[in-house]
């Protein structure tokens, strides 16, 4: 979880939230953080129903709240190891991969 727990962007762009002057309107993709197992994402395309099962695709929905963050992260003591080394791997996990078909 970020301190701007709600990401908005134009992942193509590079473009994540009001620091980057993105209005919600004008993003391609909206993430919603509902439990710690649990997100929504909405796409400006839409996409089948997906349920992720892998480490990858996980790990691209959390450097997209990464990416999103202004100063803050914090993650389950479970999830640290895990989270500081995707924190330092952000660029392995592109968020285009949730709007253009990729996410597996």
């Amino acid at each position: 979880m970020s301190d701007c727990p709600v990401v908005h962007a134009q992942p193509d762009e590079g473009r994540y939230g009001f620091t980057c002057g993105l209005a919600v309107g004008d993003a391609d993709l909206i993430i919603v953080p509902i439990k710690r197992r649990l997100v929504a994402f909405y796409t400006a395309r839409p996409l089948v129903h997906v349920a992720l099962r892998t480490k990858r695709g996980i790990r691209t929905i959390n450097a997209a709240l990464c990416r999103n963050a202004r100063a803050e992260i914090a993650c389950h003591p479970d999830d640290a190891a895990e989270t500081a080394r995707l924190i330092r791997n952000t660029e392995a996990y592109p968020a285009s991969w949730l709007t253009n078909g990729r996410l597996r």
